[in-house]
């Protein structure tokens, strides 16, 4: 019988590893762009020139942690160990077209926005982000293709999506309640960071293999159409996913259309299986959720539309804003999310700046109006080993990697509610675990409406 405790630290450890590789090649990207005089041919010229031969070595770096990874799970999973080494090409050219040709067209991105009448700070920042996208695509590719290639060679039938908890969209958590062939390639989207976990035998049975998750996904889709049913029928998940061909990425997930467009969807549909002789029942107005105040992701939410939301914030974001060394640094939706619901209940915040100089890493924000203890932010759902297991992580990886004290944690639940169970189980935290312990543990619920220190045993 596989140890899925031990399945699970594997992948932790693994993700922790690629995950470096990624953050450093990006923070590179972003440094050699802050560094242009301009951002005219011969300059990006010069940018491609240094970013290509990296990228290209760090596609090579995650495919063999890849396949070390994905070894050690079939050892442990009783599957075959006996796996070709990796294969450069294949990880290095999936795309099809010069990285060269790629790597330039975070320019086209600059001038494309000019043209459309954008202030120069914006077109600027568009392109660096369109560089950090390109970077984190090419990376993924990388992990996505290694992944089949060893699972195959392996012996492996199913595997299912492992979420990392920093780019976990909607997209990625409704994916990761399913499992997979390993004939398949893992679809991505701009951003993800999704890695890969061979299902033990009798795993792979059922379509799904999270319940509990899946339940949460239908809050969520819910919440955002005004309709779910059980059975995934009402609205029909297919409405609201598609899966399409991207001609250098591969398979790609998206939502398919705009919200309104997903709507009209719901709506025929509920007209068309309306009672004879009754009006057709119109879903629901979106709730909050649909907005973003309650929890709810925004997957395509641009850089610029954040910052909008940024900028109207209350608490104190200032390290956070450019200067001579520095760029600015934008917040993640799920993070101002979460402050628009603490000001609301009038707190306060001061943000802490990444650090992507030393890459060291750093908690998330001092609670000003709460003596200005220094805390780790958890946007996550009502589940107590999803809770446990992002803090855990990120107690070890800050201490263990960069000598880091975490240890005051703010869980954000978004909509969902803190239930008996889960505080009890919160509660218990410290006493479950050997190594990972916590000084203080708070939880916001409902939309914000309750916020609430746990007293840990």
């Amino acid at each position: 019988m596989a140890d899925l405790d031990r399945l699970d630290a594997l992948a932790r450890a693994y993700d922790t590893e690629v995950h470096k590789i990624r953050q450093a090649l990006q923070a590179f990207g972003a440094q050699m762009w802050a560094g242009l005089p301009d951002y005219r041919d011969d300059a990006i010229d010069i940018l491609a020139a240094a970013v290509v031969p990296r990228v290209l070595a760090g596609q090579v770096q995650t495919a063999e942690l890849t396949r070390a990874y994905l070894v050690e799970c079939a050892s442990e999973l009783g599957l075959s160990t006996d796996v070709p080494p990796v294969n450069r090409q294949a990880v290095t050219t999936m795309r099809g077209v010069p990285p060269t040709r790629v790597y330039r067209r975070p320019g086209l991105t600059v001038w494309t926005a000019l043209s459309q009448g954008k202030p120069v700070p914006a077109a600027v920042d568009a392109g660096r982000l369109r560089l950090e996208q390109l970077i984190g695509g090419d990376l993924q590719n990388a992990k996505r293709v290694q992944s089949r290639a060893t699972m195959q060679a392996s012996g492996g039938q199913y595997y299912r999506r492992v979420l990392t908890g920093r780019e976990s969209c909607a997209l990625c958590v409704v994916a990761s309640t399913q499992r997979y062939h390993v004939k398949d390639l893992l679809p991505i989207h701009p951003g993800c960071d999704c890695s890969v976990g061979p299902l033990p035998p009798g795993m792979g049975m059922d379509q799904v293999i999270d319940e509990e998750l899946l339940e949460a996904v239908h809050e969520a889709v819910a919440a955002a159409t005004g309709a779910s049913d059980r059975g995934a029928r009402s609205p029909d998940y297919h409405d609201i996913l598609v899966q399409t061909e991207h001609g250098e990425y591969g398979p790609v997930i998206a939502f398919k259309g705009t919200r309104s467009s997903r709507r009209k969807v719901l709506e025929t549909r509920a007209a068309a299986a309306a009672p004879p002789g009754k009006p057709p029942r119109k879903p629901p107005a979106p709730s909050s959720a649909a907005s973003g105040k309650s929890g709810g992701r925004r997957p395509q939410e641009s850089a610029e539309e954040r910052y909008t939301r940024q900028r109207r914030l209350k608490s104190d974001l200032s390290a956070l804003e450019p200067s001579k060394t520095l760029p600015r640094e934008v917040l993640e939706s799920h993070e101002i999310d979460f402050l628009e619901r603490f000001e609301a209940r009038g707190e306060r915040a001061r943000w802490i700046r990444r650090d992507t100089r030393g890459y060291t890493s750093t908690n998330d924000f001092t609670w000003l109006t709460n003596g200005e203890i220094v805390c780790e932010l958890k946007s996550t759902t009502a589940k107590y080993s999803s809770i446990k297991s992002h803090i855990q992580d990120a107690v070890l990886k800050a201490r263990d990697n960069h000598g880091v004290v975490k240890d005051v944690f703010v869980i954000d639940l978004g909509p969902r509610r803190l239930t008996d169970k889960l505080r009890t189980q919160l509660s218990r935290y410290n006493a479950n675990i050997k190594d990972g312990h916590i000084r203080r543990l708070y939880v916001m619920s409902s939309d914000g409406a309750d916020l609430v220190e746990i007293s840990l045993v």
